[in-house]
């Protein structure tokens, strides 16, 4: 089986669940050997991450300070890239725009044989954000399980 080389997470500004995925994923998987990053859907300008993401973050000892909001790009999708979006429906407005990449573009929950999507928490409280960032933990620590078990069928 061939690994994956790269993992983009995806959510719609960029700020607040793709940065956290990509923050707790770097930080529970330090020996993956591809690229990992987050892009937004609706990203029209570069912005730091959500206050509120960085302080809940910083609970959990990952800094996301020198994050900047960035585009989705299809150009950055590579040969074994996986795009894991956080809600369907941002999983369709990709697959809509990009139909090519329909074998590679995936919900986090949906990739991992589950049900669910991982509501936005911007603008929400601060339970909000670390309800949301306790649900990505738990979903990125079957992720790793999962892609730990592709590279030891290789």
């Amino acid at each position: 089986m061939v690994g994956i080389r790269k993992i983009i997470f995806v959510c719609t500004g960029n700020t607040c669940r793709s940065p956290m995925a990509e923050g707790i994923f770097r930080k529970y998987y330090q020996l993956f050997k591809g690229d990992i990053s987050s892009r937004g859907i609706m990203v029209e300008k570069e912005y730091p991450a959500n206050e509120q993401a960085i302080d809940t973050m910083d609970s959990l000892g990952i800094d996301l300070r020198s994050h900047i909001s960035r585009i989705f790009d299809e150009d950055e999708i590579l040969y074994r890239t996986i795009v894991l979006t956080m809600t369907t429906s941002q999983k369709i407005y990709l697959i809509n725009k990009y139909p090519k990449l329909i074998n590679q573009v995936h919900t986090l929950h949906e990739y991992l044989g589950q049900k669910g999507e991982i509501q936005d928490p911007y603008g929400m409280s601060k339970e909000s954000y670390v309800a949301c960032a306790i649900q990505l933990k738990k979903l990125l620590k079957e992720l790793i399980k999962t892609i730990k078990k592709m590279e030891e069928q290789r």
